[in-house]
């Protein structure tokens, strides 16, 4: 099956700069205010966006929030619960003119790159001028996987990246697709799972809020 590395849930409001104090995650990151708040910013983005990318991400989200039945279940009042302490991250999001919001990361901790974050992704994805910035040789790399792009799907080179530190949350070795994002030259890239894997993730007015 393809991965689906250019499409996916929460594709542009997870983003956001960095602070990183470590405490008790006290109430849950999924509720139901945060469901409803992710709708309405896809549905604008959908409406709004001049990058038919970005537009196709923020209506794939739509779906995706209704075929999981999230919007039906944000309207049900959460029975709260005792949580484990994790570790919390608060990443401002940064808006940028086209309505999309970007967050900056450190690459291989010396880059510092700015991303889309889109969990409906297998993996992270790079840009090829991202790439050589980092000095990552993927041209004669033998492990591609199928990537789906406006343009239809091709095989894209998978790399493995040291290391990205997304406010302060560092994730070692995480693997990314080098893969042409088209007219959005401001990014580096996109976060997906292989960053996001094992985390919960939450909006909180303009912040990202992240936590393992």
């Amino acid at each position: 099956m393809h991965n689906r590395i250019l499409s996916g849930v929460l594709v542009c409001a997870l983003l956001g700069g960095f602070s990183a104090p470590s405490q008790a995650l006290d109430t849950d990151p999924a509720g139901p205010n945060n469901i409803n708040e992710a709708a309405a910013f896809f549905t604008k983005l959908a409406q709004t966006s001049s990058n038919p990318i970005i537009a196709g991400f923020a209506r794939e989200n739509l779906k995706r929030l209704r075929s999981d039945n999230l919007l039906a279940s944000a309207e049900t009042e959460l029975i709260p619960s005792q949580q484990p302490v994790k570790t919390l991250a608060v990443v401002s999001l940064l808006p940028q003119v086209d309505n999309t919001y970007v967050v900056p990361a450190v690459v291989n901790k010396k880059f510092m790159a700015t991303f889309l974050v889109d969990t409906g992704a297998s993996y992270t994805v790079i840009t090829p001028q991202t790439a050589m910035a980092l000095g990552v040789d993927y041209t004669d790399n033998p492990q591609t996987v199928p990537v789906t792009t406006a343009n239809g799907t091709v095989e894209a080179p998978l790399v493995t990246l040291k290391q990205i530190s997304l406010g302060g949350m560092k994730v070692e070795n995480v693997q990314a697709v080098v893969a042409d994002l088209g007219d959005a030259p401001q990014l580096s890239g996109l976060l997906g799972m292989s960053f996001f894997q094992g985390m919960d993730i939450a909006f909180r007015q303009d912040k990202l809020v992240i936590s393992r």
